[in-house]
């Protein structure tokens, strides 16, 4: 055979290994280009020099992020020249550009062995940092505890802390509780009784704005870089369109952490007038990248496909920031656009690209919320790179696995029986509308019949890195995702994962959320058992305790009181009162009241109020405003107000309003109450930064957008 024909059939078996190792849905990908490489100077991570927050024990506080550089990282603008036209390689056809210029770095090794954790449990809610020089706390430098959180990096505090408000949905608990209170005594001798309190946030958003606004605004210009962030913040949540351009404003403040507040309150404002200052922000050079890095996640918030240039366009800088470049790929993952999906997967299946990054591009894949994107998450769960498996995991427990027609056909079956009641609809016209709901019946149970064999595949391969991923996080993570998915084949995995890991307490605890995000009720005894087991450790108890509350066994009910009114670990306390708030338990009114008024662990008060707020319990509102506006030191005001967070009621704003115009309020308890009246007031009813928090890899080296998802 000629030299010259060998080398042909040598390079056509070469393309096809490639082409078949290659794993991606059909039409979506372009062929991989080459790429450029590029370290940052320095290398490592910057280290936004915000305040982390401090305070209590176990409350990571509600972390800020400024100006300038840490060790190893980069200041100022830190961007080179876009690669130039021309080049041959392939483009997409809205950008014109080379589909995308990979960046590396050298890859950070991975944590090793947990340390001792603090011994408080999952914490109360972020609150402001109480710093206003903006210095971070030294976390996560010379320990295994990852930036910004309170524990050890293998502890499942960690991921509750960031995923919590989703399983929680504090606002709608309240406004559905909060209607069935117990009845009083004048009502039931047929008083009538003028129920002030009975006036949960979602029904009042407009006299909750005209309460709220102008003291938001008013804050803007306080002397404290504290209270103006939290202002920001807060009035991005509770405002809109009106206040772009202050907001717009405030991110030429001379704080960085002040500036990246009001840049995350662009995002939250959801107003598209917001998106040209987010943008330039984005493609400026002149920008430091601590401030770009945060744009590029508050476009994230808003979503909107008009993004998909400025963001694309930062991962093909040659010398780019990696926290910038982190942030944009994440924030295209929010973006529902196919232009979005190509560069994310282009980007990814590069391995010459830092492991890291990839793990970024994988978290965005998963929440793209796409069944054609499974095959490559599953391929890429087999990775080398230990980041981007554990991505891949929370990525594949990110996607739904059930027919949208199924919901389509609800609300065609609803119109029929509208139509029918009204009896607006002719016999021919009704025969025509049968006929297409049953071409939709059988398309539903088509693809469901399809997603069904998908979401099976894909449980076998988590329980396979369940039982054998030689990284304990890839193994804690894939269990976290068999409860996502939640399926009969899931939940017996989870079964039989947790009575085989009876001595790995850290397993134990990730297996227990689990099974109560996956509303496995076939648990429910085997969990009461552990928690009422001698010897087990507090940590693992406390996940057992909420994995009770997810699940709603009532029947757990008095065994979670009598452990959140002992003297043992306040983490397990605390963990016993959120999950009997959980579980709308609702004899544990009373007993979590005389608690809230008793207590003064700064982890139980607001765990305690957290748990009344769960419970729709109003008459609590008596002692968080006298503890409010009249306790006798300035930490009990502040957990007072983080209590006062979670009763998403219209009589918590008015104490609010009246604790902000006081006299005698310093900045810390102004912050605080700022920081409350925007978790109170949130337009939505989850927080606007909770679709950002949930299913984030925070064991990745990329300490920004930690902070921001710690808000």
């Amino acid at each position: 055979m000629r030299p010259r024909t060998l080398v042909t059939l040598l390079m056509l078996a070469n393309l096809l290994a490639m082409a078949t190792a290659q794993v991606s849905p059909p039409t979506l990908l372009p062929r991989s280009p080459p790429t450029g490489t590029y370290a940052p100077p320095g290398g490592g991570t910057l280290s936004p020099p915000g305040a982390v927050g401090g305070g209590a024990l176990g409350n990571p506080g509600a972390p800020g992020m400024g100006g300038g550089a840490a060790p190893g990282g980069q200041t100022g603008n830190g961007a080179g020249g876009d690669p130039g036209a021309g080049s041959g390689q392939p483009t997409l056809p809205w950008l014109g550009r080379p589909s995308h210029v990979g960046v590396t770095a050298p890859a950070p090794h991975p944590p090793g062995p947990g340390l001792p954790a603090p011994p408080i449990g999952p914490g109360p809610p972020p609150g402001p940092p109480v710093n206003p020089s903006g210095k971070p706390r030294p976390v996560g430098r010379t320990t295994s505890t990852p930036y910004g959180l309170p524990f050890a990096y293998d502890r499942w505090e960690n991921w509750w802390m960031l995923n919590r408000d989703h399983y929680l949905d504090v606002s709608r608990s309240f406004a559905d509780r909060a209607q069935s209170a117990e009845m009083s005594g004048d009502t039931f001798l047929g008083a009538t009784i003028e129920d002030h309190l009975a006036a949960p946030i979602s029904s009042h958003r407009a006299t909750v704005g005209r309460m709220l606004i102008p003291i938001l605004r008013a804050s803007l210009d306080h002397p404290s870089a504290v209270v103006r962030g939290e202002a920001a913040l807060a009035l991005g949540k509770v405002g809109g369109v009106d206040d772009v351009e202050l907001l717009t404003g405030i991110t030429r403040d001379s704080n960085g952490y002040v500036r990246q507040c009001g840049l995350l309150a662009l995002g939250l404002t959801a107003a598209p007038a917001a998106l040209p200052p987010l943008h330039a922000f984005v493609s400026s050079n002149r920008r430091l990248d601590t401030d770009r890095a945060v744009a590029a996640l508050a476009l994230g918030i808003q979503g909107d496909p008009a993004s998909l240039a400025p963001l694309a366009s930062v991962l093909y800088r040659q010398g780019a920031n990696r926290n910038v470049v982190a942030s944009a790929l994440y924030a295209l993952g929010f973006i529902p656009h196919v232009d979005a999906t190509v560069t994310l997967m282009g980007f990814v299946r590069e391995h010459s690209n830092a492991g890291d990054l990839r793990a970024v591009g994988t978290l965005a894949l998963g929440k793209q919320d796409d069944t054609a994107l499974v095959p490559a998450l599953l391929r890429l769960l087999q990775d080398s790179c230990v980041h981007v498996r554990r991505s891949a995991a929370l990525a594949l427990g990110h996607v739904s696995y059930a027919s949208p027609l199924w919901a389509r056909m609800d609300g065609l079956r609803k119109r029929l029986a509208g139509w029918e009641a009204a009896r607006t609809l002719s016999p021919e016209a009704r025969r025509r509308f049968v006929d297409h709901l049953s071409q939709v019946e059988r398309r539903a149970a088509t693809e469901a019949s399809n997603l069904g064999r998908l979401s099976r595949r894909v449980v076998e391969a988590l329980a396979a890195s369940l039982d054998r991923d030689r990284d304990q996080m890839v193994r804690h993570f894939s269990a976290i995702a068999l409860g996502r998915i939640g399926s009969s084949e899931a939940r017996i995995e989870l079964v039989r994962h947790y009575k085989r890991k009876s001595g790995l307490t850290a397993a134990r605890g990730f297996i227990a959320l689990a099974l109560g995000v996956a509303d496995a009720k076939e648990a429910a005894e085997m969990l009461r058992r552990g928690v009422g087991k001698k010897g087990l450790d507090p940590s693992t108890k406390s996940a057992l305790a909420l994995g009770l509350g997810l699940l709603g066994d009532v029947a757990s009910g008095p065994q979670l009181i009598d452990l959140t009114l002992s003297p043992g670990d306040a983490g397990l306390r605390a963990s016993a009162a959120i999950a009997a708030g959980l579980m709308n338990f609702r004899d544990a009114r009373i007993p979590l009241r005389r608690e809230l008024a008793r207590v003064r662990h700064p982890a139980l008060r607001p765990n305690i109020g957290l748990a009344l707020g769960l419970l729709g319990d109003r008459e609590a509102l008596d002692t968080l405003e006298m503890l409010a506006l009249e306790g006798g030191s300035t930490v009990t005001r502040v957990q007072a107000v983080q209590s006062l967070a979670s009763v998403r009621d219209l009589a918590s704003i008015d104490i609010l309003v009246t604790l902000l115009k006081g006299p005698r309020i310093i900045d810390r308890t102004r912050a605080a109450a700022l920081h409350a009246a925007g978790q109170i007031a949130e337009k939505g009813v989850l927080p606007g930064m909770e679709p950002l928090a949930r299913d984030w890899n925070y064991l990745l080296p990329f300490n920004l957008i930690n902070d921001v998802v710690l808000r």
